[in-house]
């Protein structure tokens, strides 16, 4: 979709996110934290920053990109393997933060639509 839309100045991009929301509540307990002040890495808000950051400005060259969302972890992933990350050091994900690392996560591989078949490293 990434490669169609592009002529039209549309983004695509999509997130595999993990969070204990009530679906993987039926695969195993989820663990309500005691405290909502403490950091949880399984908690749904870990994942909306990274929303938020694709649908900003801070994002409009990134198109045709797979993020995983894991906690502190965000994944570029290519191939249906990640091939970069960039970790919060146990904090809440926050745009800004993301914005901080939008380089590390890249790593000089482009932020738009990856070739069709990309080499293996």
């Amino acid at each position: 979709m990434a490669r169609d839309l592009q002529r039209i100045g549309w983004r695509v991009n999509a997130i595999a996110p993990f969070a204990a929301t009530r679906l993987i509540g039926t695969v195993r307990p989820i663990e309500e934290p005691k405290d909502p002040d403490t950091y949880d890495a399984a908690a749904p808000k870990q994942i909306a920053p990274m929303v938020a950051w694709l649908c900003s400005d801070e994002a409009k060259d990134v198109t045709g990109q797979i993020f995983s969302v894991h906690g502190e972890r965000i994944q570029l992933v290519q191939g249906f393997r990640p091939v970069t990350q960039i970790e919060s050091g146990g904090v809440d994900w926050t745009i800004d933060a993301i914005r901080a690392k939008k380089d590390e996560l890249f790593q000089g591989r482009g932020t738009g639509v990856p070739m069709f078949m990309p080499p293996i490293d």
